[in-house]
Parts: structure tokens; sequence; C-alpha cells
């Protein structure tokens, strides 16, 4: 089962619904493609600084491959945000949100677990947002 059959099978379409598409600049192959649940990894010509990311093949399909190589990927800088204003790296870090959750058993749905990490998830942002309004 490939990436994007292995996500949409473990996950409800509800959730994945805010899993944008996601585009790359692979640097070996000088070449721009896009990936989204619903079609997969397509070739699609776009300005490359204007990627959400910009990375190799390697590392790309070690993503695809392993629930678990997208926060590898984040931890060992195989990978770079484009500079360009236009550039929206959030759409790959959600991505890789989903992956890892799914990695550590944890599906987005209808169930105890992803609930409670929901809650803690929002908890957390609330708490921080609430500190920093409030200057505590």
């Amino acid at each position: 089962m490939d990436f994007k059959e292995q996500i949409r099978k473990n996950n409800h379409s509800l959730f994945l619904s805010i899993v944008r598409i996601v585009t790359f600049y692979l640097s070996d192959y000088q070449k721009t493609f896009r990936f989204s649940l619903a079609d997969g990894l397509i070739e699609s010509p776009c300005d490359p600084l204007d990627c959400d990311v910009e990375l190799s093949s390697e590392a790309l399909h070690y993503c695809f491959t392993h629930l678990w190589g997208w926060s590898t990927l984040r931890i060992n800088g195989r990978l770079q945000a484009p500079k360009s204003r236009n550039a929206r790296f959030k759409r790959f870090v959600m991505l890789g949100h989903v992956a890892q959750l799914n990695n550590f058993g944890i599906y987005m749905g209808w169930n105890g677990a992803f609930v409670r990490f929901a809650v803690n998830y929002l908890g957390e942002k609330i708490r921080n947002r609430y500190i920093t309004t409030h200057h505590i």
C-alpha cells in the first residue's frame, strides 16, 4: 500500500480535508511536483521559489516510504523552506504531522486517542495565545 492510500485508509476524510496540496522542488531533478491525497505525487510546473519545500528525491522517497520519515527529515535538515513569500511550508508540516501521528498509532477520526490529542493540542495553543496576549 502506498503512502497516499495508507493515510486515506487510516484517517477520516473530514479530518484529512485540512491537509492541503503540498508543492515540492526536487533539487536533484530540478523539477517541481505537487502531492495531494486525491492525486498522489505528480509533476507540476511551478516556480521553485513558490514551492512549499525544497528537498532531494531521495529524502522525499524516504518520507513516502516510512511514516517516521517526515520527522526524521525535519530533524536531519535535509530540506529547505523557500524564502519566497508565496511558499507555504506549513502545508508540508501538516502532512508530516498526519504521518507522524499515524506512526504513533493515532489516527485522525472519532476515536479516543485522536480526540485526546486534539483537545490537548488546542488547549496548548489557547494557553500559549493567552500567555502571549496577556504578557504572562
